[in-house]
Formats: structure tokens, sequence, C-alpha cells
């Protein structure tokens, strides 16, 4: 089973079929029975297909297409839905005994000292949202926060020298092969020559990336796209010890791991909000966990006669979706 809908049938290269399941969870009443997935590698192509009725949606259609049909270029024959995505683009810090990141205010200081509006901006071309919340907005009760550490070079500087940071340390930097990311980290290292500092970047293709990440301490930071660490259910050890080697960590995240549990093991509403936004400001402030960057947002176009179709980062709603005629 695929939630609502079952596994039927795959031709290699080609697509693959799913029927309606109805023994799903809750009440399944989508009028539609069958959903085909074809594999249409070219952008254009799909889009040639969606126009002449060939496929009824596009995933990751190309942002020259989104463009056509919001400026109203195929009227109301197609449309462009969006949604929120799990993944956010985002500057994560080695937590690991080894890292210049293990101190706090070393993490506070690096925070200081970019310009999240303009890396967005600059780095990112303004796409997707601008990050306003800690972590993923697709994650339930996260509210959007004031800029907790706006841009200030002096109180960066003062903050790196009082932790013990001096002139001419080199900050090591984990990046992939990502146009968007690289372009952030040269901005990074940028500022931080201004302040004094060197950047060392170790990057490669995206598994290279990984390895160097997960299973090796030698990086103090890295410009990552993560989804994992953008919902409160990622803080459980063993993806704590993935992504930050908070296993080997100097400082004492018990009181985290604490609120942590209690999040996830309340299941009054009222009660849950308050305690998400205890445990985002302790994330924050207290332990500035991440900085986020860009929001991802995800999105797809679809034919203008089909409703109820969102898309939410790899998951398809399709409960309730019908065609309109």
């Amino acid at each position: 089973s695929y939630g609502p809908y079952v596994f039927t049938e795959v031709v290699p290269g080609d697509h693959y079929t799913f029927t309606k399941f109805d023994n799903y969870f809750v009440e399944n009443d989508s009028p539609i029975k069958t959903i085909i997935f074809r594999r249409i590698d070219e952008a254009n192509v799909a889009m040639m297909e969606l126009q002449t009725q060939g496929v009824d949606v596009i995933m990751y259609p190309s942002e020259a297409d989104i463009a056509d049909v919001v400026n109203g270029v195929y009227g109301d024959d197609i449309k462009y839905v969006a949604a929120t995505g799990q993944y956010q683009q985002l500057i994560v810090f080695n937590l690991c005994a080894d890292s210049l990141c293990s101190d706090v205010n070393v993490r506070k200081a690096l925070c200081y000292a970019i310009d999240r509006q303009t890396m967005w901006e600059g780095a990112f071309d303004s796409s997707g949202e601008f990050a306003t919340t800690p972590v993923t907005k697709a994650q339930e009760f996260i509210e959007e926060f004031e800029e907790p550490y706006p841009q200030d070079l002096e109180k960066a500087k003062q903050m790196l020298l009082d932790a013990g940071i001096e002139e001419g340390t080199t900050f090591r930097v984990c990046v992939d092969n990502d146009a968007y990311r690289t372009t952030a980290v040269e901005m990074f290292k940028n500022v931080m020559t201004e302040l004094g500092y060197n950047v060392e970047i170790k990057t490669g293709d995206n598994a290279a990336y990984k390895e160097m990440c997960n299973n090796t301490t030698t990086w103090d930071l890295e410009f990552g796209k993560s989804g994992m660490i953008g919902c409160v259910a990622y803080w459980n050890k063993v993806q704590w010890a993935r992504w930050h080697h908070g296993d080997q960590a100097v400082e004492d995240f018990s009181s985290f791991y604490e609120l942590r549990d209690k999040v996830l093991g309340e299941f009054d509403d009222a009660a849950r909000y308050e305690l998400t936004q205890e445990f985002m400001d302790m994330y924050v402030n207290t332990y500035c966990v991440s900085y986020p960057i860009r929001q991802d947002i995800y999105g797809n176009l679809e034919a203008g006669n089909l409703m109820g179709v969102t898309r939410w980062a790899e998951q398809w709603n399709v409960v309730g979706a019908y065609f309109a005629d």
C-alpha cells in the first residue's frame, strides 16, 4: 500500500500504477480510481504532455513554466499549486568536541556574522521563501520569529575573541556542489575574511558530502538542505548523533531531550502548542542548533479542472481530489 492508493503495476522506465485503497485508515472519498505515474525526464516534454492532456499533473516543473502559468499564459487550463515543504536550506553546526562550533557562543557569533536576507537574495536568488521560522513551516505549531541574530560584525568579532577564537583561525565548512549552497558558502567566506578569519571549503558531490558530514568530524559547519532537522521528531538520539555529532558534544543537551519528549508525548493541542514554543526558544536562543536561510516550497503544475491535489514535501494529498467537470 502507498497510503490511500495501492501499488498495482510497473512498466520499467515508463510508468507505474496505483489504484484506490478503500481500506485506508481514514475514509477515502476520492472519486479518482487510478493514478498512473509516468517518467518524463525533460521538463519541456512534460509541459507539452500537460497541454495535450497526456498528463494531468507535473512534478518538479521548470521555473520558466511556473512563471508562464502564474502570468496567465495558459488561461484557466493550467494552474500552479504550491505548498510548504519539509526541507530548509540552512547552516548546521558540528557539535562535537573537536569542532570550533562546540561552543554555543561561537555558533551565535557566526549567526551574527551573516546577513540571512542578503544571503537568501544573493545566493538563493530569492527562490522558495525567506526562512522566517527556526524549523520548517510544515511542522505544526511553529510560529514566525523576529530575526534572532541580526547581522552585527562588531558583536560577532568580539564574541569570537571572547570565546578564544583568535584572528587567523580557520573554520572548516562542508558543502555539496549545489550552485545555490556553494554561492552561500562563498558569501560566508567573504564576511569571515572581513572579520580576519579563514574559511576552508570541503566539497564534493552529494554522496561525498554526506560521507564527510556523517562519518567525519573534521568540519565545523555545513551548508545543507535538511528535512529531518526541520521537525520536532528529528530530535531523537540516533539522528542527533548522525547530523550534528551531538553524541560527542561537550554541552549538556539533557534538558533539550527532556523537552522534546514532552512535546512528542503531549496530545492536547493547547499544551502541545505551548511546549513547542518553549522548545523553539531553547532551540534558537539557548543552543542555537542551526540557522535557516531559505524555506523550500514545492509545487505542481496541473490541469485547471483538477481539484484537491496538493503537495507537501514528497507526499501528495489526493484524498478528496477530483476533476471539476
